[in-house]
């Protein structure tokens, strides 16, 4: 059942795989796989045999530098033996420290790689001999023939006698130096920790052996310094491969001596100070350190016979680390760090001869290959590719009649379907391109349809919108004088002006009402402001060509409101358009229709001003509170002065103030007062009718007497 499912998920991915695919892939796979195992079988071998090559390297590197250490360490405590025995024989008396002078003097000449070589007795009178790496030699003894007892440093002539004094130290006292300390508190040979010398900061170590006499007294501390220096100069003589290194670090990463020329001290805060393995300035090294000291704390691998890799600059390195001790307390680690491109160069030449040659099989392969499936594949591949072409309704499409018979028939049938396909779905295009004409894309967007096919009779968007009803004033009187064709045009004319900007501010065209528009904004109140403001600017254009070609310009009233309403398709099956319903609906005509009441062209309701981002971008004057005509509550209406011409606009806001204490008056029920505020605007602006309109109901109101619980709310018995 598995191998049955298997098989089948098999044919399903090859019936995905191109023919020219299906013919070259086999063949190229034997060819890499036969040529590929082959090189990577040849570079397994190198790499192991260059593995033991390095190993051995190593070894033979770790062992050089072990017996040059051993050397160097058994140097300095067989110094301090030969001191001790002299003291135990009686040939030299620690009580009396210039007689040593010069035989510390010839002594240290022997041991070139011996710094200094000193002798305090338990009284902490000190007597040294330095050899100061530049042929000279310099002899220091506490001077007991002064209260102070210096400890004098004097250079030396070639007979080892003093010459100059070079510099006193006051009070100098042997018993407290960290060296004689150490040596006591061993009891036995030993070495020191590594300082640095004072003078020159160089790393130092010394070697130590404290002295007794025939009862176990002690009597003395014999020391042998070692410069750290010499062994970095031994390590710079070897040649670890090509580009390989070897330091020499204790258990906590401090460095001992490298075969580089980094320094090993550095200073900080004017005191000198160790560099650690880890901070080191070569990069190598440092990146070394850090492995390390990532396998274990001491910088030791988990197995000392393991050597473990290290990646760096993306390049493999081998790592041997070695612990050197003595039986005095010596713990040290020989680093032994080589790249492994050091042995790989032959063995990387003939990988890449072999890699060469694998490509260059591989591409004569491919080559064969290639020519093959093309001479059975283009012909199908041309018709493929011009089939895919149509089907991403690219139906210019014809193929070439060649190949053999069989192609050739395909071919004309495919060209003949081809041809068929085009002329079909050019007459798609031109019935879409005309239903757009009835049903705009903007409409189907508002209904969420993907296209006209999906429209049913009853669909519906149910929410809180905008709604604009727009109507052209006098328009039956201007039709008098106009043919119907003449009807038509001028309303197409005045309606592919105005339409465009309604779809600019996302609204959607419900219908067309003869003269007027009926439109919908479902985003937000500012939409159809917005959209309002920018139709009367078309018109504002439309106007001056009418009044250039001689006719008389056009005014349009318009109405906005916000409020629940239900927007879809009514009629029947064979019949539909779109439409809105609500009560909304009926009170945005009613409000449009008040435009001729106060010979305003743009009102909007107290919903649209509440829904405004923010009203003060916009020039608004209230207007009124009203009840329209088939509704019983009262309504607050805004003229929006932005739609005007700029003269209009600048009188309305001049006298706006005025008019808002005159609409105060006339709500309080002060008609005398009210009175006089609206002719003192009358006066100013004798254009404004919403004034003459207000003075018109205060004669009515003085004649009849104001309603009782009179709030200043009209009530309209007229659309």
């Amino acid at each position: 059942m598995v191998v049955k499912k298997i098989w089948h998920s098999g044919q399903r991915a090859t019936q995905r795989l191109p023919m020219r695919f299906a013919v070259i892939v086999p063949f190229i796979i034997q060819v890499t796989v036969a040529v590929g195992l082959t090189g990577w079988l040849s570079f397994r071998s190198g790499e192991e045999a260059v593995s033991d090559v390095a190993n051995q390297l190593q070894g033979e590197v770790t062992k050089r530098v072990a017996a040059t250490l051993s050397s160097y360490q058994n140097i300095p405590h067989q110094v301090n033996r030969l001191n001790s025995d002299q003291v135990a024989l009686g040939l030299l008396n620690l009580q009396d420290l210039a007689a040593w002078e010069k035989y510390l003097w010839r002594q240290v000449q022997v041991f070139p790689q011996i710094n200094v070589i000193a002798l305090a007795n338990d009284q902490g009178e000190y007597v040294a001999a330095t050899n100061l790496g530049n042929g000279n030699i310099l002899r220091a003894i506490t001077d007991r023939t002064l209260e102070s007892q210096p400890l004098n440093s004097y250079n030396t002539d070639q007979e080892g006698d003093r010459t100059t004094l070079v510099s006193a130290a006051p009070k100098y006292d042997a018993r407290t130096r960290p060296w004689y300390k150490t040596a006591v508190q061993a009891g036995r040979a030993t070495w020191t920790t590594v300082y640095q010398n004072v003078v020159d900061n160089t790393s130092q170590i010394s070697a130590v052996l404290p002295l007794y006499d025939r009862d176990k007294k002690l009597i003395g501390v014999g020391a042998t310094v070692v410069r750290l220096s010499y062994f970095s100069e031994f390590l710079q003589t070897l040649r670890i491969g090509k580009t390989g290194q070897v330091f020499i670090i204790e258990p906590d990463g401090n460095m001992i001596a490298t075969s580089t020329t980094e320094p090993l001290v550095q200073k900080v805060n004017n005191k000198a100070e160790r560099i650690n393995i880890t901070a080191s300035s070569n990069p190598l090294t440092q990146a070394t350190g850090k492995f390390l000291q990532g396998q274990s704390t001491d910088f030791l691998p988990k197995a000392q016979s393991e050597n473990p890799e290290l990646f760096f600059n993306n390049q493999p390195h081998y790592v041997q680390v070695t612990q050197v001790k003595d039986e005095n307390g010596l713990n040290w680690l020989i680093v032994v760090v080589v790249p492994k491109a050091d042995f790989l160069g032959q063995i990387i030449e003939n990988n890449q001869r072999t890699v060469l040659l694998c490509f260059l099989a591989l591409a004569i392969a491919i080559l064969v290959g290639i020519k093959t499936s093309k001479w059975i594949v283009d012909p199908i591949k041309r018709l493929s590719v011009a089939a895919n072409a149509i089907a991403q309704r690219n139906l210019d499409q014809r193929v070439p009649m060649q190949g053999n018979k069989e192609i050739v028939n395909l071919s004309i049938s495919f060209n003949s379907m081809a041809e068929q396909l085009q002329q079909a779905f050019l007459e798609l295009e031109e019935l879409k391109n005309a239903f757009a004409r009835f049903f705009p894309p903007e409409y189907l967007e508002f209904l969420n349809k993907e296209n006209i096919t999906h429209v049913q009779l009853g669909d519906n968007v149910s929410k809180e919108m905008a709604i604009m009803f727009s109507d052209i004033r006098a328009f039956t009187a201007r039709n008098e004088f106009m043919t119907p064709q003449e009807s038509f045009d001028f309303i197409n004319s005045y309606l592919q002006r105005v339409t465009p900007a309604i779809r600019d501010h996302h609204g959607v065209v419900v219908k067309f009402l003869g003269d007027g528009i009926m439109a919908v904004f479902p985003n937000n109140a500012d939409d159809a402001v917005l959209g309002a403001i920018a139709q009367f600017k078309q018109i504002e254009e439309y106007n001056l060509e009418l009044i250039k070609a001689g006719s008389s310009p056009i005014n349009v009233g318009m109405g906005l409101h916000l409020g629940y309403m239900m927007v879809g398709m009514v009629g029947e099956y064979n019949r539909m358009q779109g439409d809105a319903f609500s009560d909304n609906v009926n009170l945005t005509a009613r409000i449009e229709g008040l435009t001729k009441f106060y010979g305003v062209s743009l009102l909007i309701s107290e919903e649209i001003y509440k829904r405004l981002r923010n009203f003060q971008d916009y020039q608004l004057r209230f207007l009124d509170q009203v009840v329209v005509k088939g509704r019983s509550e009262p309504i607050a209406i805004y003229e929006v002065l932005d739609v005007e011409t700029e003269k209009i606009r600048d009188l309305k806001l001049k006298t706006l103030p005025e008019f808002e204490q005159g609409l105060e008056y006339y709500c309080q029920g002060e008609i005398a007062l009210a009175e006089t505020c609206f002719r003192s605007i009358l006066s100013l602006n004798p254009q404004d009718k919403t004034v003459q309109l207000y003075l018109d109901r205060l004669k009515y109101l003085s004649l009849e007497g104001l309603p009782q619980d009179w709030q200043g709310v009209w009530m309209f018995a007229e659309k």
